[in-house]
């Protein structure tokens, strides 16, 4: 644990030093509740709660080329009978860089590597690769999409992860977006050739209150299989984010501000959110 706080904390300095360059960036929390299917805890109450945190500052390199440094934390807070009562900590953090070209008026394109650590009683460490794209189809209209690539090595235990997502955009007007999002992804463990399949489909909505301040919404239904088991979560949030470097309407800060990092699709249940 004390690993993860340290790492974020020189992941936090790092994106305050390069906003003091007068960069575009975010910052971001929120707070979900995740509501898992009976049948993984046996029949048995669960209050299962997931804090997160990212923050981005990105800066030109040319009119067109950006380079961002990013950071992510997600706490999960499990408390169930099936723990005694006791409440369990799973946390998740990730430090990472992108690459990507963007015009405002057409699209973008970029490359995203970062580097992830899941706490769950002793670390995983693991990197992320993720190519990201997004297409400007009108003032009101962006639809997007990534392929990611997750790799975890636990000493005896290692595993890796692909991620599809796609999702569209509508701006019903200056200060408020609709996001739809879907999202599949496959985890193979090289323990007995364990394979995970996930996938989940979302909705989000974004209102943007003051000129760089917004409140989100979100509910996203997602589906496990292990092996020959199906698990479903509903998962519902709200989000506070406060962009800077940028102004003007909600469109306008999406495609001249910073990336929000990319989530995994892992089919562990204490990774991600919405």
């Amino acid at each position: 644990m004390m690993k993860s706080i340290l790492a974020a904390g020189v992941s936090l300095l790092t994106l305050t030093a390069v906003a003091e360059a007068k960069t575009v960036g975010h910052v971001a929390a929120g707070v979900n509740y995740v509501d898992w299917d009976e049948d993984l805890f046996g029949g048995k109450n669960v209050d299962w709660w997931q804090f997160n945190f990212e923050g981005a500052a990105a800066f030109d390199l040319t009119d067109t080329w950006n380079v961002q440094f990013d950071t992510a934390f997600n706490s999960d807070r499990v408390s169930s009978d099936v723990f005694g009562g006791k409440n369990v900590a799973f946390d998740t953090w990730r430090a990472g860089s992108q690459l990507f070209w963007r015009d405002p008026t057409q699209g973008m394109v970029g490359l995203e590597v970062a580097y992830q650590s899941m706490d769950i009683q002793y670390s995983i460490d693991g990197i992320l690769v993720a190519l990201r794209g997004e297409y400007y189809a009108s003032d009101a209209f962006t639809v997007g999409g990534s392929i990611a690539y997750d790799t975890f090595d636990a000493g005896p235990v290692s595993f890796d992860t692909f991620t599809g997502t796609l999702f569209g955009t509508y701006y019903l007007n200056e200060k408020t977006g609709l996001t739809l999002t879907g999202k599949y992804g496959q985890t193979d463990f090289d323990v007995a050739s364990t394979n995970i399949d996930s996938w989940s489909l979302g909705a989000n909505v974004e209102y943007l209150f003051q000129n760089n301040m917004s409140l989100g919404g979100g509910l996203s239904y997602r589906s496990t299989d292990v092996e020959s088991t199906d698990l479903s979560r509903l998962t519902v949030g709200l989000n506070l984010k406060v962009y800077f470097g940028t102004e003007g309407s909600l469109a306008n800060q999406h495609r001249t501000g910073s990336l929000a990092p990319t989530r995994s699709e892992m089919g562990l249940p204490f990774f991600g959110g919405i």
